[in-house]
């Protein structure tokens, strides 16, 4: 039975498996998560902080059922074990349950895609129809991510994020639009509505970026059915993030503060949007997407012309809907642009690839077909070359970083190795635990603690993520100062690995130890850390004395000793400086 179906549907399975197989290809590439821990550690140790009964401290993306994916996946793995082993195992090897996840990511994604493609032909019968339904998924495989240096890592398919689930509820999405477009009555069509409501709210539970897909069920259902919608959306919401609302004060800050300052991540100034940022975005999308701008376009002044002429039927008006909620999406995510931001618009424009397909009259049905299957064949043939030659350049960049980091532990035998995060991917593995325990609240700080005792990361400031701690050397959420780590261990090396940092800014004293081309070692020599320190208290203590010319001087001695954060010596300084300006007068 299951080979009749196989044999009869194979073309069924075309996209899914090319995606699956690349993919796969990919995931190896790309090497072990650590290089690219944000946000993989960062998922993955808020589902432990979930599996310990602790509330989740990650809302970024908001992601929460990536969350819930992850402690699911850690529950099963761990069947029969006590928290503290489970715990345990997670943490001695998080590698493995991170591949875990990613494989469940893959197949949902190739089960999505091949849900998509048999209800498409069941309801067509055309095989070009099923592919065209299919064909953003293989699309969205050349889909790179600028959050990161060198190389940018696609994200939708080789990391854990929110992107591989948003691809997959965005296919499940793309059902409905069609079952809805295919609905005879209108229980049918409440059925179709309801069903976008309740994905609508998973998917919005996973990534904002899925909020703007409203448009379309809001623009094309009838009026009694668009506050159903709603209503069904914000409900379908709650049940998917129960276990996060406690967090929805702070979801709803976040969302705030995106909306109402220019800057990324909800920083830079007051305001929508930042004018030439955005004009330049839209510029970007002519430039590197002008594929899906023309054919968004051209499926928009097709439909108009129809509607024009009173030519208009169910198709035309699903085709404006659809372009029109594809603007929308662009339009938002112009704001704060990164090319994984763009799943959900291109995954959404498989409903408009068939209908656009089926209902152009003016072209022979041969010559149609003729080039439909072309423009099939090229864009799989494109994105699958385009793919795999990338996947040579990540498989390059990872073995040197991992050759590397292999060399430096062999070569310097029992050494303390210090990991920072100075830019993606990292270059060491002992970072990736601290940032995923440092977005997570620190939820697994004693059990981190007591399993790596000599495991200590630097904590560049302004160029690390938003988390409980802020400059300088760390031994998880512990903050220790350079000297008191040399006093601590005399004979050991104490090695920084990294992208290469400028530490003629910092308190440290370095030596180069081992010059990689994407990776750098530098050798702890002293430290003016502590020095700096307490010059710098120094200079507080005297401003509550009154004595501003000193603590002006310590002040200064402490800047010159790179005291950190240098901001807020330069702060100190400058106020010190208008009170000696002000005594002068």
């Amino acid at each position: 039975m299951f080979y009749k179906i196989i044999r009869t549907y194979w073309f069924v399975l075309i996209i899914p498996l090319t995606v699956g197989i690349i993919s796969l290809l990919l995931r190896s590439a790309v090497g072990p998560f650590w290089q690219h821990a944000d946000p993989s550690y960062i998922y993955l140790l808020n589902s432990l902080n979930m599996v310990k009964g602790i509330p989740s401290a990650f809302f970024d993306q908001p992601g929460f059922t990536i969350q819930i994916l992850g402690q699911i996946v850690i529950i099963i793995l761990n069947l029969g074990q006590s928290t503290a082993s489970t715990i345990q195992n997670v943490l001695t090897n998080p590698e493995l349950y991170l591949n875990v996840i990613n494989l469940t990511l893959l197949f949902l994604i190739f089960l999505s895609s091949i849900l998509l493609g048999a209800y498409t032909y069941r309801k067509t019968n055309d095989i070009l129809a099923t592919l065209l339904s299919q064909l953003p998924n293989l699309l969205l495989m050349t889909f790179k991510s600028h959050t990161y240096h060198h190389p940018v890592v696609p994200l939708v398919f080789s990391n854990i994020n929110a992107e591989p689930l948003l691809l997959c509820i965005t296919n499940l999405f793309n059902i409905f639009v069609l079952k809805l477009y295919f609905s005879k009555t209108k229980k049918e069509e409440n059925f179709a509505i309801l069903s976008l409501a309740l994905i609508s709210g998973l998917g919005i539970s996973t990534k904002l970026t899925f909020i703007p897909l409203l448009a379309f069920p809001i623009i094309i259902s009838r009026w009694k059915l668009k506050p159903v919608f709603l209503i069904s959306v914000v409900v379908s919401f709650i049940l998917w993030t129960i276990p996060f609302i406690p967090l929805y004060h702070a979801l709803w800050d976040w969302a705030r503060e995106l909306s109402t300052h220019t800057g990324i991540y909800g920083n830079g100034s007051q305001g929508i949007i930042d004018t030439h940022e955005y004009l330049g975005v839209w510029a970007l999308y002519f430039k590197k997407f002008w594929f899906f701008i023309i054919f968004i376009l051209s499926a928009i002044t097709f439909s108009s012309f129809n509607v024009f002429k009173n030519q208009k039927n169910r198709a035309d008006l699903f085709i404006l809907a659809i372009s029109f909620t594809a603007l929308i999406q662009l339009a938002v995510i112009a704001k704060h642009f990164d090319e994984h931001y763009l799943v959900v618009v291109i995954d959404s424009l498989g409903p408009l690839f068939v209908l656009f397909y089926l209902n152009q009259s003016t072209i022979n049905k041969t010559i149609l077909k003729r080039i439909t299957c072309s423009f099939i064949a090229i864009a799989s043939l494109y994105s699958a070359v385009v793919t795999s030659a990338y996947a040579l350049d990540l498989a390059e960049f990872s073995k040197e970083v991992i050759g590397f980091n292999s060399m430096i532990h062999a070569k310097y035998p029992n050494s303390i190795f210090i990991g920072s995060y100075l830019e993606l991917p990292l270059r060491n593995s002992e970072y990736a635990l601290f940032m995923g325990n440092d977005s997570s609240g620190g939820g697994e700080n004693a059990e981190l603690t007591q399993l790596y005792p000599k495991n200590f990361t630097f904590y560049a400031d302004s160029r690390d993520i938003s988390g409980t701690c802020t400059n300088g050397l760390y031994h998880f959420n512990q903050s220790i100062l350079a000297d008191d780590l040399l006093a601590q261990f005399p004979y050991t090396n104490i090695i920084f690995v990294n992208s290469g940092y400028d530490f003629s800014l910092s308190p440290y004293i370095v030596k180069p130890l081992e010059n990689g081309k994407y990776s750098k070692a530098y050798l702890l020599l002293g430290s003016t850390e502590k020095s700096a320190n307490l010059f710098f208290n120094t200079a507080l203590q005297l401003i509550q004395k009154g004595d501003y010319p000193q603590a002006f001087a310590f002040a200064l001695k402490s800047h010159e000793l790179h005291y950190q954060p240098k901001e807020k010596v330069e702060y100190l300084l400058s106020i010190l400086y208008s009170h000696l300006k002000h005594d002068e007068k």
